[in-house]
């Protein structure tokens, strides 16, 4: 017996799936329950872009004909729906595999070449261009791809100009245009990162058409996910820079500690600044004994000529300026002559000048920074103290803890709860360290380790550090490794080698049951000890995504719950003291001295 048309209507879903996933991409459904007389028709049934299958439908009444057309109909319709389901599910996992990617990629020229390449592929642009916009050296990064050619990276100085990316820094809104006869479709996204731009994303389809919705909100997935990461790159690029600093304020201030002699002191002096602002030439300027002329002393990359003649009066150029105002002077290309940036920083001692450091021409040919200007201020200041022979070790003292803070600053942005938790934790342990008895040196040791304890976070991922709940045990054991990586950061800092056990075990218990090494009691360096109350009081006391921070009160009574577990009963007693006595008060968050 024939089948109903019913019947077959229902059985024809089920044969024609059948047939496509057995790849014959053919199938025959009879749909009339009365003898065969006629001719078989053939329906094409578009599954997805480029891929159809034919029905076969056998009957001899235009109704069963008519309800076969019908059901093809429908059919194509599911299938268009099921391939922008399984399009959207491609899409979700190509962006979840992206996010992982870039929060293991640190490097920012790196990063940016991955998210350009992933955006273009994404919605197949024929170009593509991703600018990064770096506020702390007032300049855009830029990486452009046009078809088959690898991505182009130039910088080039922020300009309040009219194009698109200016458009989008300045707005901060996506921006769509569709194409025409002439014109290519055109998609801006702007990168936004914890309230700011940092960048933006265009690209450019193909004419006479449009971007889609579902690739705008792809490519917004997108746009907030590389965001964050060029921020956290940024964030790693400055803890880097600042390393290499402070490595080369050490370097220098050895070489002054090595030495009297004006000539190597100022040799250092150039060759570190050289090399730290990728310079092509220096000069240090000294004030002659009439104190209105300078003249060059020792110089790099610059002519005997030059340095024999060059003779500059108070007021006169930029140096003469600096050296008459007291005031270092940054000089971007475009305002100095063909030789490029410079910049002009005072020799000063206690508000007098003994001469500058001149710095010209950046290797890269854009302009210095004012990071760079306020390095070799630093700098300048080092070798003025030198020159004057008198008060070097305060001076390289205070440059080490600005450094020291700057790296903790660098750390605590990273998530706005933790803003100021690394002074805080410092400001507690020198308060207990100094009741405690620690001498002038061992103070300074420990104001370096408490700044610095948790520095090793900068390669903790966000997902973990920013988590709002509970971390599984894989992420917590992934967070506990984060005192290692301080060490490892810092290890090739020679002057800090005394304080990386401070570091390392700052998260050791009492009892043997903390981590990395499980030391317990007077295992446990005793500056590590202070730390732990410290650090573990702060936490308690500051807010967190997750909770609010505790009471001054709450916040005690767990110290003394777990003093001798946790923690050193001679640091708790100490500090448990110096909160009865009102010292600590002003140090804790505001929020968290009312019950």
């Amino acid at each position: 017996m024939y089948p109903s048309p019913v019947e077959a209507c229902s059985s024809l879903v089920e044969s024609l799936f059948a047939a496509i996933e057995q790849g014959s991409g053919y199938t025959c459904v009879l749909l009339d329950a009365q003898p065969l007389n006629s001719s078989p028709q053939d329906f094409p049934v578009t599954i997805s872009p480029g891929r159809t299958a034919t029905l076969r439908i056998l009957g001899n009444s235009g109704g069963a004909l008519a309800v076969g057309l019908s059901t093809v109909r429908a059919l194509e319709q599911i299938f268009a729906r099921y391939s922008e389901q399984q399009a959207n599910m491609d899409t979700l996992r190509r962006l979840y595999e992206l996010a992982t990617v870039l929060n293991e990629t640190i490097h920012l020229n790196d990063l940016l070449e991955r998210i350009l390449t992933f955006a273009r592929q994404l919605v197949k642009a024929s170009a593509a261009t991703l600018v990064m916009h770096d506020q702390v050296h007032s300049e855009l990064k830029m990486l452009q791809q046009t078809g088959s050619e690898p991505p182009i990276l130039t910088t080039t100085q922020v300009d309040a100009g009219e194009d698109l990316q200016s458009w989008l820094r300045q707005e901060g809104r996506l921006r769509r245009t569709a194409g025409d006869s002439d014109t290519a479709a055109v998609l801006g996204i702007p990168l936004r990162s914890q309230q700011r731009v940092v960048g933006s994303l265009t690209l450019t389809g193909e004419c006479d058409g449009q971007f889609s919705d579902t690739e705008v909100q792809a490519l917004t997935i997108l746009a907030g996910h590389a965001a964050n990461a060029i921020h956290n790159a940024q964030l790693f690029g400055q803890v880097e820079r600042q390393l290499s600093e402070l490595r080369a304020l050490q370097q220098l201030s050895e070489s002054l500690n090595r030495t009297i002699s004006l000539e190597d002191v100022l040799e250092q002096l150039l060759d570190e600044t050289l090399e730290q602002l990728e310079a092509e030439n220096a000069s240090v300027m000294l004030l002659e004994p009439d104190q209105q002329t300078l003249t060059i002393k020792m110089a790099r990359g610059l002519t005997e000529e030059v340095v024999a003649e060059t003779r500059v009066r108070l007021g006169e150029r930029i140096s003469g300026k600096v050296a008459q105002q007291k005031k270092p002077i940054l000089y971007p290309a475009r305002e100095a002559d063909e030789s490029g940036s410079a910049l002009c920083v005072p020799l000063l001692k206690d508000d007098q000048v003994l001469g500058v450091l001149n710095v010209r021409q950046k290797k890269s040919g854009g302009d210095f920074s004012l990071d760079e200007l306020s390095l070799a201020s630093r700098f300048a200041n080092v070798a003025a103290l030198s020159i004057s022979k008198a008060g070097l070790h305060s001076e390289l003292r205070m440059l080490f803890v600005h450094s020291m803070r700057a790296l903790a600053n660098a750390i605590d942005a990273r998530d706005p709860y933790t803003s100021g938790h690394s002074e805080r934790v410092t400001r507690f342990s020198m308060l207990i360290a100094e009741r405690l008895g620690f001498t002038p040196e061992q103070l300074e040791e420990l104001r370096y380790a408490s700044l610095l304890h948790d520095i090793g976070k900068i390669r903790i991922r966000d997902a973990i550090l920013h988590k709002p709940g509970k971390l599984t045990d894989d992420e917590f054991e992934e967070m506990k490794r984060h005192p290692e990586y301080g060490v490892e950061i810092m290890q090739p800092v020679r002057a800090f080698q005394t304080i990386l056990p401070y570091m390392l075990h700052h998260h050791e218990r009492f009892d043997g049951r903390g981590y990395p090494a499980g030391l317990s009691g007077s295992g446990i360096p005793l500056q590590a000890r202070i730390m732990c109350v410290a650090d573990c009081f702060d936490a308690m006391t500051s807010d967190r995504p997750y909770r609010v921070g505790m009471p001054v009160e709450a916040a005690v009574s767990e110290l003394q719950k777990w003093r001798g577990s946790q923690f050193d009963p001679d640091a708790t007693d100490v500090f448990l003291a110096l909160i009865q006595e009102g010292k600590v008060g002003d140090i804790v968050e505001p929020r968290s001295q009312t019950v």
